[in-house]
């Protein structure tokens, strides 16, 4: 996306509503912020999706209507993770509701589109696919970080329970990730030293701003005195 410009392909066969929402962008507040390219057929969109890319897609809820569903998966196919947005009249909320749950990023009722809420939705969605692109990267990032990484890293919950295990740890310690599965950290430290590991998890878990730190044995498949 432009920093100045969002780029939007409306797909709309109604010249009339093609129009009207034109007028409205052109009447909103920073209307130097959108480019529009209509397309009046699928087959037109996907031809445009071809040309070049577009920042966000608004495809009538009339392409979908009347057992035409496969519309949204040929536009998205060509979208490159553009986000596509349904725009339906009330009797159609049905049909958008089904689209978002088939891929479409969301849907805007027409009869509540106007100069002034249309450019704060077409905003806050493209702003809000970037974000979630951008929190994608990073988290596969960090996962590749600490996958590479030599020290045993794990992500518990309140309760103690693993939500994630480094490979360091399953390797290292010569287990699988299936052996952490609805298992608590507390299943695998020596009896000497839970009480201790309880109260300082409890601790961390109170005070989330504060760290703390303790030692403990962990138990090791095919370690000598007891598994620990």
């Amino acid at each position: 996306m432009n920093d100045q410009i969002i780029k939007i392909l409306l797909i709309e066969e109604d010249v009339s509503y093609d129009i009207f929402i034109r007028s409205i962008i052109n009447e909103g507040i920073n209307i130097s912020l959108f480019d529009i390219r209509s397309a009046k057929s699928v087959e037109g969109a996907i031809q445009a999706l071809r040309d070049e890319s577009f920042d966000i897609i608004l495809l009538d809820a009339s392409f979908l209507d009347n057992g035409k569903e496969e519309s949204l998966s040929n536009v998205n196919a060509f979208a490159q993770k553009t986000p596509i947005v349904i725009l339906c009249e009330y009797e159609q909320k049905n049909i958008a509701t089904e689209a978002v749950k088939r891929g479409a990023k969301d849907y805007f009722v027409k009869k509540q589109i106007d100069e002034n809420t249309l450019p704060i939705l077409l905003v806050y969605t493209v702003k809000h696919k970037k974000t979630e692109e951008a929190l994608s990267i990073s988290e596969k990032r960090f996962k590749t970080i600490i996958e590479h990484s030599s020290d045993i890293i794990a992500v518990l919950d309140a309760n103690g329970n693993f939500n994630y295990t480094s490979s360091s740890l399953t390797r290292d310690f010569n287990y699988s990730p299936e052996d952490f599965v609805n298992k608590s950290i507390f299943d695998f430290i020596h009896p000497e030293d839970k009480e201790k590991t309880a109260l300082n998890y409890t601790k961390i878990i109170s005070f989330r701003d504060t760290s703390h730190s303790v030692a403990f044995g962990f138990h090791i498949i095919n370690a000598g005195r007891g598994g620990f």
